[in-house]
């Protein structure tokens, strides 16, 4: 982030950011580690909300394309990146990565690219066609965090923090449908496996 640098960020790259941010919170397996990040630490979240989010979320990110975009714009794998900066005094093959770094890596990263958008973006990615008040809902959040002012940052936070329990509840909520969808697959071919053989077996 800009405030990091103690360099202010011009119009212009502000709203580079922006759209390389808002690629990155549209990246579904992005979201996917992330979550998986979120569920495990969080402690309002139990074994059945985890094991969901496991089998539905995080395995299907693991064995698909796990990018995002860089602070250029392009893709990165956050796997390669993460077995690349593992590496001990740069040397080939000497890493060592946790799952637990990779999906670690996948939520610093979304939460990075949350402070690169505006107001009105978080608004639309939980769903909200709200135009509340335009002289807000246009601010990017880095700008709130990055105030002086103890109340700016409170405002960002709460923002920040709201979008983040909708993501973790809607994210949970399909990774329980799925698995419903899944049962109830099982149990449809068990019982047309079952009704296989009880036809064969009065043959």
């Amino acid at each position: 982030m800009a405030g990091n640098t103690g360099k202010k960020e011009t119009a212009e790259e502000k709203e580079k950011r922006r759209q390389i941010s808002l690629r990155n919170l549209d990246e579904e397996t992005l979201k996917n580690l992330a979550l998986a990040y979120l569920v495990n630490e969080e402690k309002d979240f139990g074994e059945a909300d985890n094991s969901a989010v496991e089998q539905f979320k995080y395995i299907p990110a693991i064995t698909g394309e796990i990018e995002h975009k860089n602070e250029n714009g392009k893709n990165k794998n956050i796997l390669l990146n993460s077995l690349l900066g593992s590496r001990q005094g740069g040397k080939r093959y000497t890493g060592n990565v946790s799952e637990y770094k990779i999906i670690n890596d996948a939520w610093n990263i979304m939460h990075e690219s949350l402070a690169g958008v505006k107001i009105e973006d978080v608004l639309k990615l939980i769903g909200s066609n709200s135009a509340f008040a335009k002289g807000y809902s246009d601010k990017y959040l880095s700008d709130f965090l990055e105030s002086e002012n103890d109340k700016d940052k409170e405002f960002a936070n709460v923002i920040i923090n709201s979008y983040l329990g909708y993501f973790a509840s809607s994210g949970i909520s399909d990774a329980h449908s799925k698995k419903a969808v899944a049962v109830r697959k099982n149990l449809e071919s068990f019982l047309t496996e079952s009704m296989k053989e009880e036809a064969e077996r009065k043959k």
